[in-house]
């Protein structure tokens, strides 16, 4: 049942590739269900990468998505007549919102997206993906921010009256439960593709991998050096590998690693490099290592690149927060985590990964969202 296509209007708030991840993670999901026949459409609407309205397609695998970039100094009175414009013209059966508070203003206040969005009239279905909610409560100044930022969450839900609400983390459910707005599971894949690039690695050699975040702090300076301890034993070498960002900033977590671990431990930094080099590097590396704590890692695109090139994921901070929400809707991502710097526990994960990472594949999400998207029709 249910094999008519279904017109969806995508609203992000840019579409820069790889300047963006909510843009990178939508253009990767509409080119997903334009694979299975369905029409799409994009609108970035607070692009600070353009100047003017442009109108585009954007190519692939040789397959078209028609997107509309809105720049973000563009007056509301004009990004209103654009977006009218078309919706009149797309006649979509879903507008899906892509939201992220900072993303749609830089102080992480869209007022005005609620004031645009409730201007439109439409008798399209409203779905919102909860990318971020609002700031904790870690200073004065983060609390108030974080007051108005669920007051306009709270208002933008209640004009817009969603038939679906998703998120990809169990703490945002608990806390949009308790505002009244329920919620549907789904899970983050990774922007970094699989491809098909190759980099061989060594024999024994066992490589842990920073990709866009990174730590040196004490906690996982005592992980690692534990690591390197073990393999020794075992007459293997440790590599640490930090992927992407700048070199200048990379090289003082290069030089803080030196201090602690052996001179054996060959650190390496690539500065930036594009996503098919980046996956080509995270299929030659043994283990991801993240300082996120342990209940936010289900929003993490990082995270969700290592599981879906296969590598299990070390958490050494996991004790920042107390919060006591699973980081995953699915119970058995949890096995492969690292939680110990135990390597008969990092063999366990690594075992877990490789049945794990389909059900984080944007194959697996996007048939997900579109049963839902069928459903509230």
């Amino acid at each position: 049942m249910y094999n008519y296509k279904i017109k969806i209007l995508f609203i992000c708030s840019s579409l820069e590739s790889g300047k963006d991840g909510v843009g990178d993670y939508t253009s990767l999901l509409a080119y997903k269900l334009l694979q299975q026949g369905h029409s799409l459409f994009i609108v970035a609407l607070n692009d600070k990468y353009v100047e003017t309205v442009v109108e585009m397609e954007v190519y692939k695998k040789d397959s078209p998505i028609n997107t509309c970039r809105i720049p973000a100094n563009l007056p509301d009175s004009q990004k209103i007549k654009v977006l009218k414009k078309k919706l009149d013209c797309e006649m979509p059966d879903i507008i899906s919102l892509q939201f992220v508070p900072f993303g749609f203003n830089k102080r992480g206040l869209p007022f005005s997206l609620m004031y645009l969005l409730t201007r439109l009239k439409t008798s399209a279905k409203w779905h919102i993906m909860f990318h971020e909610l609002w700031v904790g409560p870690e200073s004065l100044k983060l609390s108030v921010l974080g007051m108005f930022q669920k007051v306009i969450i709270k208002r933008m839900v209640k004009a817009l009256q969603p038939s679906i609400v998703h998120t990809q983390l169990p703490h945002f459910a608990i806390e949009l439960k308790k505002i009244g707005v329920s919620i549907l599971p789904t899970a983050l894949f990774s922007n970094i593709p699989v491809s098909d690039a190759q980099i061989y690695s060594k024999l024994n050699i066992f490589t842990v991998v920073f990709f866009s975040q990174i730590s040196s702090d004490s906690g996982i300076l005592r992980f690692l050096k534990e690591i390197e301890n073990q393999l020794h034993k075992l007459r293997c070498q440790l590599q640490i590998l930090i992927l992407g960002g700048s070199r200048e900033k990379m090289l003082v977590h290069k030089e803080n690693f030196s201090h602690v671990l052996s001179p054996t431990t060959h650190i390496e930094i690539t500065g930036f490099i594009d996503s098919s080099l980046i996956s080509a590097h995270l299929k030659s590396c043994d283990l991801g290592i993240t300082p996120m704590p342990l209940h936010a890692l289900g929003k993490s695109g990082t995270v969700a690149a290592f599981l879906s090139h296969g590598l299990p994921v070390a958490v050494p901070l996991r004790n920042t927060d107390q919060r006591s929400a699973l980081p995953f809707f699915f119970p058995e991502a949890m096995d492969c985590l690292m939680l110990e710097p135990d390597l008969a526990v990092y063999q366990k994960a690594k075992a877990a990964v490789r049945s794990f990472k389909e059900q984080i594949s944007v194959k697996s999400v996007s048939t997900g969202l579109l049963a839902d998207f069928k459903n509230a029709l």
